[in-house]
């Protein structure tokens, strides 16, 4: 189980609004490269808790949402390889 970092209350702010506004343009990405809004969705989400465990330290980047599109961008593209190679499996065992 991955524990949630708890962060003081300026920080959570900061992280809040960034989420706020950033969530919707950063789902939208996801779900250019992913093709599923359910997969778009969940793959945000653990960019999100990716970026609230690591807040201390990306706060203080010029562009904390870059590092979340970053983040989300290779998520997505993780899943969008891994479905290619089960398909690519799926058609070698069908050809057995």
């Amino acid at each position: 189980m991955t524990e949630l970092v708890r962060l003081d209350a300026e920080r959570e702010d900061q992280f809040t609004a960034l989420y706020r506004s950033d969530f919707d343009r950063v789902l939208a990405l996801v779900y250019a490269l992913s093709g599923s809004r359910v997969a778009a969705e969940e793959i945000v989400q653990e960019a999100f808790t990716a970026a609230h465990r690591e807040w201390a330290r990306i706060a203080g980047y010029r562009d904390p949402g870059a590092w979340v599109r970053a983040v989300a961008m290779n998520h997505a593209r993780s899943r969008v390889r891994r479905r290619a190679a089960e398909a690519r499996a799926l058609v070698r065992l069908r050809a057995r």
